[in-house]
């Protein structure tokens, strides 16, 4: 969908303006690298990919504030989701899947209050099997009034996605794995943004995956106003690596920790750029519920407030997710 695109782009600072258990969600994710397309189980690949939206079904709520659902109906998977984190933008998600094939239909809305800042949009992702893999293509429009008073921009975005599941080695078994974004902003500015990378997804005993992806990127921001001229970016490489492993099982509920992090080098107009992220997770799960969480950071350095005296969180994330099969 739409927040994907973007975030992909904010993430690489382009812009001014995403086994242990049978369910998992956006924290087992960003617990593990953050990138939902190494997992081969988890939920999330269907905001991605909405044809995968016939396989997991489910009730997920993250961070208490954004709730989505999705179950059977006849032979098709519908759902909704809303999201009410603060700033969010996103009203309502309108999901459906038959066969092979989904869609997604995002609509955003937030307002300030009448003559006072505003937002508007739709947008719209098809998914379905195709060329030995996953594929998606989607985009919209959206109006925007930053500061009130009717002064409105307007907002276009459209994406591709792909995913192989052939992988070019018995290691390397996701790949190729691609994305394409173009995003423009009325009269003022518009980025492209291309990625291409292959990734691993491998079990090891019998509770354990460690996933990786290698990924390859490039974009170009360029300004419609004269003599400011446009930025261009190479990431070479970004990897990003992530494993989880079932430690317990206490009274029929796996307990699962999780590690994964990501490291990318940029180059942009003769300046070099690194950052590394790191995130550790936990959850607690079986066949029918999975509670995830992201450690909190510094916690394991501090501990929890009674140990450490420093007022930290024990998480910044945290998502139940409620199997409907």
């Amino acid at each position: 969908m739409r927040f994907i695109a973007k975030g992909l782009i904010s993430g690489v600072g382009l812009t001014m303006i995403f086994a242990g258990s049978a369910f998992a969600n956006g924290s087992r994710v960003n617990a593990m690298g953050g990138d939902d397309r190494l997992l081969l189980d988890d939920n999330t690949i269907r905001y991605r990919f909405p044809h995968y939206l016939i396989k997991f079904h489910d009730v997920n709520v993250e961070d208490g504030a954004s709730f989505s659902i999705v179950h059977d109906y006849g032979d098709a998977s519908v759902g909704a989701m809303h999201d009410a984190t603060p700033g969010s933008t996103n009203w309502l998600d309108l999901m459906y899947a038959r066969d092979n094939w989904g869609v997604i239909i995002e609509l955003d809305h937030w307002s300030a209050g009448e003559d006072l800042a505003g937002y508007s949009g739709a947008w719209a992702t098809f998914g379905t099997e195709a060329f030995g893999g996953d594929f998606a293509v989607g985009g919209g429009f959206a109006s925007s009034d930053p500061v009130g008073g009717g002064d409105t921009s307007s907002e276009f975005e459209g994406h591709l996605n792909y995913r192989g599941l052939d992988g070019v080695s018995s290691w390397f078994n996701l790949g190729p794995m691609a994305e394409v974004t173009f995003w423009k902003l009325s009269d003022v500015m518009s980025t492209m943004w291309a990625e291409l990378g292959i990734g691993a997804n491998h079990t090891f005993g019998t509770s354990g995956t460690v996933v990786c992806g290698v990924f390859f990127g490039y974009s170009n921001t360029s300004y419609d106003e004269e003599n400011v001229d446009s930025v261009s970016m190479i990431v070479l490489p970004d990897v990003r690596v992530g494993v989880e492993y079932d430690l317990a099982n206490w009274f029929g509920h796996d307990v699962t920790l999780r590690a994964g992090a990501d490291r990318m080098t940029s180059f942009s107009d003769g300046a070099i750029s690194h950052s590394f992220s790191q995130n550790y997770g936990m959850g607690v799960g079986n066949d029918r519920v999975s509670i995830d969480g992201v450690l909190a950071s510094g916690v394991l350095q501090n501990g929890p407030y009674i140990v450490g005296g420093v007022a930290t969180g024990l998480f910044s994330q945290l998502s139940v997710t409620v199997g409907l099969d």
